[in-house]
């Protein structure tokens, strides 16, 4: 079988930076059983760690991938200081509600399911607070839900000290980060191997050089915005309102994954019993690559187990009301594509 179908298109953030989207259509056909898989991308990622993972996932499902202001093919921010978790949740919102006018009604975005790496978790949860409804499904992998930078730097205290210094210096923070850049790409073999000699980075170097090649294109503005938010966002509310709501979940940890904390692993255990917890003694920060494999395992465990539980809650609801879900689903879809195609802005390119 040929390769899944592809749409594109770019729509407008609030601040008027265009936003790149992408939209594979299953390759099995459509199935209201199966719902819209959104991707949310990591910091500083354009969607390559996905590439070994999205095929799987298309063979049943709808896949919607995005960038961020300023990170693949989207735009640099029009105000760099709107940067945050909230607003690039804002921005997923606006990209699902072009995605479903510019498909024509190919994909409901009624009901989705989110798979969200590193930073991407706090954007996926942000997003999930106003939309829990919705949510059929959450798997976070490799990532935390509050204080993004706290694992790294190791303590709360050195990692809010250097989010306030970036804060306070945005213009010497981000020359500081085009800097490092610059050298990690104009010497991204040396900077590759230094990485995994320090434990950093467990895969080889032509699986990660498509990274060296996006820090070209990164705006440091938004790189160091999305840090400054990260450490000081929290989500963990809404990953207990997630279990409490019994929405299925998985969540990927890595035994080399240098971004994490034992404190923050030890909190999400404590909001989510109900979670599936994977981890992965081997896996580093970029595991999705190295232990590719294992993790797109249980990613399809986890998609597997979201379509039996939206059956199973549209059979109960059918017994009991005699309405079906699904078929209420494309009503409310169909009035949305006629209210958002009056007022969605046109595209001045499409992508894929």
């Amino acid at each position: 079988m040929g390769p899944e179908p592809e749409l594109g298109g770019r729509c407008r953030a609030d601040d008027g930076t265009w936003l790149a989207w992408e939209l594979a259509l299953p390759r099995a056909g459509a199935s209201p059983s199966r719902p819209l898989v959104i991707l949310v991308n990591g910091l500083s990622n354009d969607g390559m760690q996905w590439r070994r993972l999205k095929p799987a996932m298309t063979r049943t499902h709808a896949v919607l991938s995005w960038d961020y202001r300023g990170h693949g093919c989207s735009a640099d921010p029009t105000d760099v200081s709107s940067v945050s978790i909230r607003a690039l949740a804002g921005d997923l919102e606006r990209v699902l509600a072009d995605a479903r006018v510019r498909s024509g009604g190919a994909v409901s975005t009624r009901r989705v399911a989110l798979v969200a790496y590193s930073l991407g978790c706090q954007v996926a949860l942000e997003w999930c607070r106003g939309n829990s409804h919705r949510v059929c499904g959450l798997a976070l992998v490799l990532g935390s839900c509050r204080h993004a930078m706290t694992g790294a730097l190791r303590w709360k205290p050195v990692a809010d000290v250097a989010a306030a210094a970036m804060r306070i210096a945005p213009a010497p923070a981000a020359y500081a980060w085009d800097c490092f850049t610059a050298f990690a790409f104009a010497f991204s073999y040396a900077s590759h191997l230094a990485a995994r000699l320090f434990g950093i980075l467990r895969v080889k170097y032509v699986d990660f050089e498509p990274f060296y090649r996006h820090l070209k294109r990164l705006h440091a503005g938004s790189y160091t915005r999305m840090l400054i938010s990260g450490q000081e966002h929290s989500a963990m509310d809404v990953l207990e309102l997630v279990d409490r709501r019994e929405i299925p979940t998985l969540i990927v940890t890595g035994g080399k994954d240098v971004t994490a904390s034992a404190s923050g692993v030890r909190a999400m255990h404590h909001a989510a019993p109900r979670a599936d917890f994977v981890h992965l003694p081997g896996a580093c920060h970029a595991g999705m690559i190295g232990e590719a494999e294992a993790v797109g395992d249980a990613i399809g465990a986890f998609l597997d187990r979201a379509a039996e539980t939206l059956e199973f809650n549209r059979a109960r609801v059918l017994a009991a009301t005699g309405v079906d879900i699904f078929a209420e689903d494309a009503d409310e879809d169909d009035e949305d594509a006629v209210y958002f195609s009056r007022s969605a802005p046109t595209s001045p390119t499409t992508r894929g």
